[in-house]
């Protein structure tokens, strides 16, 4: 098999990196709008470049650059994935079966029954207590 050269192992990277991105935008249900799509295929390439970059010295020697490339492949699958992740967490949507919310619940207020209710029992108790 013939190898890559270094410049089209990192453009592949990129690229299927950015698929794998795609890949994870459409399996996250978010809306599918040109700056949500351009984002998710940008980050998720870089990551894999990124990936490509970092790696490709050893994956080179050993030669097995298609490992690297597949590598970089599912970095962008799982980037798109850690994001999705994180944006859930920060709309206050249930995740992974657990409420994570950084919201502060708004106490229930109190009906005037309740709160008639409560003062009695807080006057019954200080009778008890003399």
């Amino acid at each position: 098999m013939a190898q890559l050269d270094p410049l089209h192992t990192f453009i592949a990277a990129f690229v299927i990196a950015s698929l794998g991105g795609l890949a994870g935008l459409l399996h996250g249900n978010q809306e599918l709008r040109l700056r949500n799509v351009t984002a998710a295929m940008l980050s998720s390439g870089l990551a894999g470049l990124i990936l490509a970059l970092l790696w490709y010295n050893w994956f080179h020697g050993a030669g097995n650059i298609y490992f690297l490339l597949g590598l970089a492949g599912l970095a962008g699958i799982g980037g798109m994935t850690a994001v999705d992740f994180i944006i859930k967490i920060f709309k206050g949507e249930r995740v992974l079966g657990i409420d994570i919310s950084f919201k502060k619940k708004k106490k229930k207020k109190k009906s005037d029954a309740e709160q008639a209710k409560d003062i009695i029992d807080d006057e019954l108790d200080d009778e008890d207590a003399d």
